[in-house]
């Protein structure tokens, strides 16, 4: 059975949906563990069953993260026996420990099916499962009643028992262990003497205290290597137990130490998303599951990074919708919460194919091959002319752009003329729209509203037009679709007077 053990994967079917660098753009919290996006749907649903079911379990949460250190410790300890010799006493004691570890951590992930019993997610159900079936096995069971076993004769150890040697004009000529006692030896300091119940036996007893410095300093040695012969005392008073070691550390065993192994990042990943879940949970605001569509309509969407700036009262949602359309045009005031916005759907997207729930009252997605964004303001500085770094960093993109992407930009072609940004911007969305992807574009060019009014009325009915909405001349912060009858100013005069500097702009006609 140790040879044919393997851990149920708790994820399966990954499929990168962008890079590290990308999610991290996004800001997203999870980008170190990005590479555990999917794009199956199956898949997707069950990891939605297995998150609402441990976000709903403090105590099977609080088990794995207690299995977690485990195998943390376990990992530490596979490492350090590759700087060792495998036969040598040393090697073989820490062996023994790994062992003695990775029983510890099957013990643990076992204690955890009575509450793991009680949930919906067949993914949970078995991993646990092949947890049971290991510690039902006869050969483990063999293996761990004998670990146990030595483990307390081992942890039995309090003293060793030195003789030292002198030569002919009393000078220490060697140190060696004479036995490996099961009771600690005694100072003979008189407090010592004074307060014991009792006096222990003379063999017990110190005379005189001789530290580890001062030891080799009498050897006219830097350091007394004792470790090697204290593992030779230890294998010599336990009958060769460490020799019989040796046939436990069979190919059988190391296969399942390392399928148990394997299941460290997975478990790094399912508490932090499950923490992440949590930390939703307290902020008051909704959270949904999302259903699986080829269309996209996501209700009352936020930003989960405004939760940790402001009050939740004060967010303020809006939805996405994704249905012919295969574009979504974004224009409005500055600092109208265009970006905040984009940066919104694509944390959604990562959440989604993460299995994880999104900041949303309720949603249906699709499953995208793909997240690309294109944010000028993270585009790096490879040369004076931001337009090169843009259209060097855009080029890489577009080649890569399918039917089943999800595109973001932000500002593109702001870096040029507004006669040569509007140009070159109708030329993107008449190439997004050839590709047929899925493309949110926040543009400052309020005039291509007018061509886009003029493409619709030739029959293209694939770009919706949303707009940052304003009241009165006061951003709302809401985004809502539009006629493509926009501002064609960005509310700067409103944005001056708010930040004190509408004195520039009193007295002008």
């Amino acid at each position: 059975m140790l040879k044919d053990f393997t851990l149920c994967s708790l994820f399966a079917n990954t499929s990168p949906l962008c890079s590290e660098e990308t999610a991290k753009s996004l800001q997203f919290p999870l980008a170190d563990y990005i590479t555990y996006t999917t794009k199956d749907p199956l898949e997707i649903r069950e990891r939605q069953k297995l998150f609402r079911d441990l976000s709903a379990s403090p105590t099977l949460t609080a088990r794995l993260e207690e299995a977690l250190e485990k195998l943390t410790t376990l990992a530490e300890l596979s490492r350090k026996i590759g700087n060792v010799q495998n036969h040598s006493n040393e090697g073989l004691l820490y062996a023994l420990v790994e062992l003695v570890s990775f029983v510890d951590t099957a013990e643990l992930l076992d204690a955890a099916y009575t509450e793991a019993e009680t949930v919906k997610s067949e993914k949970l159900l078995q991993f646990f499962r092949s947890i049971r079936a290991l510690t039902e096995d006869s050969q483990y069971i063999h293996l761990k009643n004998w670990l146990y076993g030595l483990e307390s004769n081992m942890r039995s150890i309090r003293s060793l028992t030195l003789g030292v040697n002198l030569d002919a004009q009393l000078n220490v000529s060697e140190v060696g262990i004479i036995s490996i006692n099961d009771k600690p030896y005694v100072s003979n300091r008189f407090l010592d003497r004074a307060l014991r119940d009792e006096t222990p036996p003379p063999e017990f007893t110190c005379i005189a205290a001789v530290g580890i410095r001062e030891t080799g300093s009498l050897l006219q040695k830097s350091q007394i290597v004792i470790n090697r012969e204290f593992y030779t005392a230890i294998n010599e008073i336990t009958g060769g137990t460490l020799k019989s070691l040796r046939k436990y550390l069979s190919a059988e065993i190391r296969d399942a130490l390392t399928a148990m192994l394997a299941v460290e990042s997975d478990l790094h990943f399912l508490l932090h998303a499950v923490r992440y879940i949590q930390k939703l949970q307290e902020s008051g605001l909704p959270i949904t599951y999302p259903g699986i569509s080829q269309k996209v309509r996501i209700q009352s969407l936020y930003n989960p990074l405004l939760t940790e700036k402001m009050p939740a009262r004060s967010i303020v949602p809006s939805s996405v919708i994704f249905a012919e359309e295969c574009i979504g045009v974004l224009t409005g005031p500055n600092a109208g919460g265009k970006t905040v916005y984009l940066t919104a759907v694509g944390q959604a997207q990562l959440c989604f194919q993460l299995g994880l729930p999104v900041c949303a009252v309720a949603a249906e997605m699709n499953p995208y091959d793909s997240l690309q964004i294109h944010f000028v303001s993270a585009v790096r500085k490879q040369s004076e002319s931001r337009l090169v770094n843009e259209t060097v960093k855009l080029k890489e993109i577009l080649e890569s752009l399918s039917e089943n992407t999800l595109f973001l930009l932000d500002e593109t072609f702001s870096s040029t003329s507004a006669y040569d940004g509007l140009y070159l911007a109708e030329a993107l969305l008449q190439y997004l729209l050839r590709v047929g992807c899925h493309c949110l574009y926040v543009t400052h060019l309020h005039s291509l509203a007018e061509r886009i009014q003029e493409m619709r009325r030739n029959g293209e009915s694939r770009i919706q037009m949303l707009s940052a909405h304003t009241e009165n001349g006061k951003r709302t912060y809401r985004i809502v679709p539009s006629d493509g009858d926009t501002l064609q100013r960005s509310l700067a005069e409103d944005i001056i007077r708010e930040n004190g500097l509408g004195f520039l702009l009193d007295g002008r006609p």
